[in-house]
């Protein structure tokens, strides 16, 4: 009897214990504007997650997936990617430096914005009357747009930003997170952990040019759309980033440089690892599994178009495959390649995820994105890079400390260099094992990225909000966070007690002048008296 008794105890504890931790099906509303395919994969595994769990979504993107989810209701903003395609051409990007690419993303992310509240059912969401009331959570993919963020004061929702990259510069210092410019990179940055005296000059100098730009030329722009649609009754368009309750950033503990990080965010790197979809088209499976001596797969992304490569650095890459024994499947973005090898393939749109998992493939070419990246990562497939901008340089320093990748410098390129480190990589089987004990690692964790980054999810809806993970470093100004008042006194002390010595020892030298001065006239008096009396 006694023991049935405490099996019926323990049972309601644990019922008890579920009922309390678990959250009812919370309405979310999630923003994602960035028109980008490879970015948008990783909001959407979190969102079909959420709807999984009992939530229900109304999910902006600029990338609708148009299925059937339970609970799911998705508006497009695909029109977004005319934007960016009149605005970027991220090969031009990588020759006219981070600056410029930055100058113009600011711009799109004021038309992404504006864009966003100009749609009419996010126009029916807040011209409701009962709008603070309509939604529990916002999740917001994080970037320069601001002036989105307004929505959580808009609805009174908590809300969590979520990157699909590595953290920047930017989203650090949006969060409170200290930058640490002396050993760790600014993910723009070609550096390694490792840096030189002019590396961490150069570092200092990249990170404090973005702070200030993102508060002198991106916010003003998010301030005039605000102003546009909400009138000049608005926040402090540099507050409105203070509303973010957490930051979910795509880095992985096992794949980034060792880095302290506040209690608001989460590094969900590693979100879809051996979750792939590894199916392959017949005509291409085809292809592939007739390539007895193996294939090398190249792509640059969504982003970077093979077809607005240099015409030499083109060139380089088809007379270097030519002469390889493998086949080359190519994601190129045209029907015909002048002066092709019969080994190349071209496709416009391949399924890189069942490519990359097929059993004869030697070798990844590409520029170093991170959902390629991961991808390679999670098939164990050995990486040569290509980087372009942004996080690229960064990715592969990384995958190259872990002696899993090999950088080629687009700049200076030739079918020499293409070929023979493609045969070196290819011939070594280091770099597969490498990243086959990379992907063991990031495997090795107490749940999964997913799993954790639901769960945080859900512990910001319980709550309403983590202000209890806020630091306080949020509230203070750049010069108070780095401390620079208290060197600057410590300076002025200096400066003072270097003074006060100069004067000193000038009145010092005075002093002894004198006294030199005055015993030097007492001893001629005193000879001059002598020489009377004598």
């Amino acid at each position: 009897m006694a023991q049935l008794t405490s099996v019926i105890l323990i049972t309601i504890f644990i019922t008890f214990s579920t009922t309390i931790t678990t959250t009812n099906g919370a309405r979310i509303l999630a923003i994602f504007p960035y028109p980008s395919h490879s970015h948008q994969i990783i909001y959407h595994e979190v969102t079909i997650a959420l709807a999984n769990q009992g939530h229900e979504l109304t999910v902006f993107t600029a990338n609708p997936m148009n299925k059937k989810i339970t609970n799911y209701t998705e508006h497009s903003l695909n029109h977004l990617y005319n934007v960016l395609k009149e605005n970027l051409n991220f090969v031009e990007v990588q020759k006219n430096g981070i600056f410029h690419f930055l100058d113009k993303l600011y711009k799109m992310c004021g038309i992404f914005a504006d864009e966003t509240y100009s749609h009419p059912e996010m126009k029916k969401i807040l011209s409701s009357t009962e709008r603070k009331n309509k939604f529990d959570f916002i999740l917001m993919a994080s970037g320069y747009w601001d002036g989105l963020y307004y929505l959580s004061d808009l609805l009174d929702a908590p809300m969590i930003g979520i990157i699909s990259l590595p953290g920047t510069v930017v989203s650090y210092h949006k969060i409170g997170n200290p930058l640490f410019s002396s050993y760790l990179p600014d993910t723009m940055l070609g550096c390694t952990d490792n840096m030189t005296f002019l590396e961490r000059l150069h570092n200092l100098y990249y990170s404090a040019r973005q702070i200030f730009e993102y508060h002198t030329i991106n916010l003003p722009i998010q301030e005039k759309v605000l102003k546009k649609h909400f009138g000049n009754d608005i926040p402090k368009v540099d507050e409105l980033s203070k509303r973010l309750s957490m930051l979910f950033i795509n880095t992985h503990p096992f794949f980034n440089y060792p880095r302290p990080m506040v209690p608001g965010i989460i590094q969900i790197g590693g979100l879809r690892l051996g979750k792939m979809n590894k199916t392959l088209p017949d005509d291409l499976k085809k292809i592939l599994d007739n390539a007895k001596q193996g294939f090398i797969y190249f792509s640059l992304g969504s982003n970077i178009k093979s077809i607005h490569l240099r015409e030499n650095t083109l060139k380089s890459f088809m007379e270097a495959f030519g002469e390889l024994p493998y086949q080359i499947l190519w994601k190129f973005e045209a029907d015909k390649l002048v002066g092709k090898p019969s080994n190349v393939h071209i496709q416009k749109w391949i399924p890189q995820q069942g490519v990359l998992a097929h059993p004869n493939i030697k070798l990844f070419v590409y520029q170093g994105g991170a959902q390629s990246t991961e991808e390679a990562i999670s098939n164990g497939i050995p990486i040569l890079g290509c980087p372009f901008f942004a996080d690229q340089w960064y990715n592969l320093n990384i995958l190259m400390n872990r002696g899993a990748a090999r950088a080629l410098d687009i700049n200076n390129i030739d079918k020499e260099k293409i070929k023979n480190a493609i045969i070196e990589m290819v011939s070594n089987e280091s770099y597969r094992d490498n990243i086959i004990k990379l992907r063991e690692l990031m495997m090795d964790r107490p749940q999964s990225a997913l799993e954790e980054a639901i769960w945080w999810i859900e512990h910001v809806i319980r709550h309403n909000g983590a202000t209890h993970l806020r630091t306080r470093s949020i509230e203070l100004p750049f010069y108070k966070i780095e401390l620079l008042d208290i060197y600057l006194l410590i300076l002025a002390i200096f400066i003072v007690l270097f003074l006060l010595g100069r004067k000193l020892l000038k009145l010092s030298f005075s002093a002894i002048k004198i006294v030199l001065n005055y015993s030097i006239k007492k001893n001629d008096i005193s000879k001059a008296k002598k020489s009377k009396t004598s």
